[in-house]
């Protein structure tokens, strides 16, 4: 069974911590190798991101005051995205509180959102959805 997942996602629900928790399943999903049921949970890259350790998964927010992402974060990520996955098929940025992020970080992720690379997945999590521009959620 072959499973494919959208270049971008958001999540949006009241717990914060249940939003990141199916964001890492997710993003477990997106790097499994096991030819079933995805994630498997014991092949070597889903053990890894179970762990938090996977190379090609990367969280980003949850921290700070209420504007946790700047645009200094997000241009990282820009220039991370352009580099080929290190070990799978897929490299996957899971933005924790998408909703906090600065007008300029928002525009700066608009461009990566239009033209991805390929193997390029976004999963943003968010308790306010409303907060999240429309520029971002039509993407």
């Amino acid at each position: 069974m072959d499973y494919h997942l959208s270049h971008a996602m958001i999540l949006e629900g009241p717990d914060p911590e249940a939003n990141l928790a199916l964001a890492k399943k997710l993003a477990q999903q997106a790097v499994c190798t096991a030819g079933g049921r995805r994630p498997c949970g014991v092949c070597r890259d889903c053990v890894k991101a179970a762990g938090g350790s996977h190379p090609d998964i990367a969280v980003y927010g949850g921290k700070g005051g209420s504007r946790s992402f700047h645009v200094e974060e997000v241009r990282q990520i820009r220039d991370s995205a352009a580099v080929m996955p290190n070990e799978a098929q897929a490299k996957v940025y899971i933005l924790d509180g998408a909703d906090h992020m600065t007008e300029q970080a928002q525009n700066a992720l608009l461009k990566v959102l239009e033209e991805p690379p390929s193997y390029v997945i976004f999963i943003l999590a968010t308790t306010e959805i409303q907060k999240v521009p429309a520029t971002i959620l039509s993407r």
